[in-house]
């Protein structure tokens, strides 16, 4: 991932936390560390749902936490939602507070994002 990235420079990336050599955490801390990705967004998308991982996520940079199973309909919005995204939250992912809530249920899986 990262030597393709040497040589592409995308608006956001979709990574698995889960990956063989560098998880997806490692990239998002490897990603943050350089000015060139500051402003490209990063979902992580992970089939643990174990406690502590988001924060892990989000901690490294991370703009949103997905899990899986991903809800097909539901994440091209996201990603559309993301790509869009002014520091803002996305319309229709706000809780009562104005930010999601981390338990948001979305189809069969269930979406972490702000």
């Amino acid at each position: 991932a990262v030597e393709v990235l040497k040589h592409y420079r995308p608006k956001l990336i979709l990574v698995d936390f889960q990956m063989p050599g560098k998880d997806g955490v490692a990239l998002t801390r490897h990603l943050r560390r350089d000015p060139e990705y500051q402003g490209v967004k990063i979902i992580i998308l992970t089939s643990y749902d174990v406690k502590g991982e988001e924060e892990k996520a989000r901690a490294a940079g991370c703009d949103a936490y997905l899990t899986k199973p991903i809800d097909t309909n539901t994440l091209p919005l996201v990603i559309a939602q993301y790509l869009r995204r002014d520091g803002t939250s996305p319309q229709g992912a706000d809780g009562a507070d104005g930010h999601p809530s981390s338990n948001e249920k979305e189809g069969e899986g269930h979406d972490r994002h702000d």
